[in-house]
This record gives structure tokens, sequence and C-alpha cells, in this order.
């Protein structure tokens, strides 16, 4: 699974490379796509794109990597 910060709104991932638009997704939509992907397919890896951590304010966007880490873990678990 691929998933870049970039596509995430920028009050919730900040840091990474491109400039922020609004409009992205929020963590829950991100989450539900996650776990919709899950039921469908086994997930054996997983790729977080496109962090800058320079640019990450209040470190948002690595609160928000963790937990998707976290969160796919979890789901790779289930889909053994």
């Amino acid at each position: 699974m691929h998933i870049d910060f970039d596509g995430f709104a920028p009050e919730v991932a900040p840091g990474f490379v491109d400039e922020p638009v609004p409009g992205g997704l929020s963590f829950e939509d991100a989450e539900g796509i996650m776990r919709a992907a899950a039921e469908r397919f086994r997930i054996r890896a997983a790729t977080l794109a496109t962090y800058t951590p320079e640019l990450d304010k209040e470190e948002r966007t690595l609160r928000v990597g963790l937990l998707i880490i976290e969160l796919l873990g979890g789901l790779t678990q289930q889909s053994r």
C-alpha cells in the first residue's frame, strides 16, 4: 500500500514536499480506505511518502504517520 502525505488535508498533515492544497483527506477518510483495502487484499508492505520533517509544524504529520503504521499493523494481523 502506498500512502502519500500530500493526499491529506494540510491541517491534518502539513509536513510534505508539495504545496499544501485544501480539501485533502481527513485521517478518518484514510482509515476507511485502508480498512476497505485490507478487507479485499492482503497488505504485505506499505510506503509512507513525501514526508518532510522541516515542514512538519507541531509534528502533526509524524503523528499521523505513526497512527497509520499502528493501524496497518493491526490490519495485517487480521488478514493472516
